[in-house]
């Protein structure tokens, strides 16, 4: 237990593996919020060679993307002296690591505005603290290191469980936003489908006086037949012979012979 902790020390000590550390463990955190959503070494400008280490992609209301740049700090050493001087109930060497601190977030902070370059990213980017305690020991600052990080940097400042939290927003305004263009997909296809239906009931309109046209028609014909049967009816009926010619009755012919 005693070298592992020796060893972790030293990859704590070392400004480069801390470093790398905090990034890990930044970018798993993203793959298990928002996977596929995020860029890692973003270039905010491509006229500039300044690197984010991750960026946020977020849909605009016009289609395009804006991207949120997070960049992960660990400033240990600074925060080892809070602990230590907090152990040791040295209130001057206290304060005078808190202040330490908070240049050091401050410096970061200004660090970090660099990145932000709109339209391609947006007004404001991420600082993620690598730890609990160290985000905890920033926020409870008397001085408002976290308001003066906003104001005068754009740059907000998270933590383990706080990033979590933003990036699940997020999350759900995209879904949000899916949801919004799927919904106007479907009003479109409504619209379409509503000016269809109104042809359609034109077309049936005309059926309909086309029948009932028809019908007039039909009851004309009909009262027209009738009144021939009536008619024909009053005539005596005649035989007419297996050639088609008419049988006239013997006697009744009184012309010459």
């Amino acid at each position: 237990l005693s070298s592992g902790v020796t060893n972790l020390n030293k990859v704590f000590s070392n400004v480069k593996s801390r470093g790398t550390w905090a990034e890990y463990q930044l970018e798993t955190i993203l793959e298990q919020t928002i996977p596929g959503m995020f860029e890692r070494n973003f270039k905010p400008d491509k006229s500039k060679g300044d690197i984010v280490e991750f960026a946020v992609c977020i849909p605009t209301q016009d289609g395009s993307t804006a991207y949120l740049p997070i960049d992960s700090k660990f400033p240990v050493e600074d925060y080892i002296r809070i602990v230590e001087a907090a152990d040791a109930c040295d209130k001057a060497a206290l304060e005078e690591a808190k202040k330490a601190l908070e240049n050091r977030i401050l410096a970061q902070a200004k660090e970090i505005k660099k990145y932000l370059n709109e339209p391609v990213t947006t007004p404001f980017a991420v600082m993620y603290l690598a730890t609990e305690g160290l985000y905890s020991e920033v926020i409870s600052s008397k001085n408002g290191i976290v308001e003066k990080c906003q104001t005068g940097f754009n740059v907000m400042i998270a933590g383990p469980s706080t990033i979590t939290a933003l990036l699940t927003s997020l999350q759900v305004g995209f879904r949000a936003m899916k949801i919004n263009e799927k919904a106007e997909e479907i009003r479109q296809i409504l619209g379409v489908a509503k000016g269809q239906y109104e042809k359609f009931g034109e077309l049936l309109e005309k059926v309909r006086k086309n029948i009932e046209s028809a019908g007039n028609s039909l009851s004309e014909a009909t009262k027209r037949n009738d009144s021939i049967v009536k008619k024909l009816k009053n005539i005596e009926a005649v035989e007419a012979g297996d050639d088609g010619t008419v049988l006239i009755e013997a006697g009744s012919y009184d012309g010459d012979e």
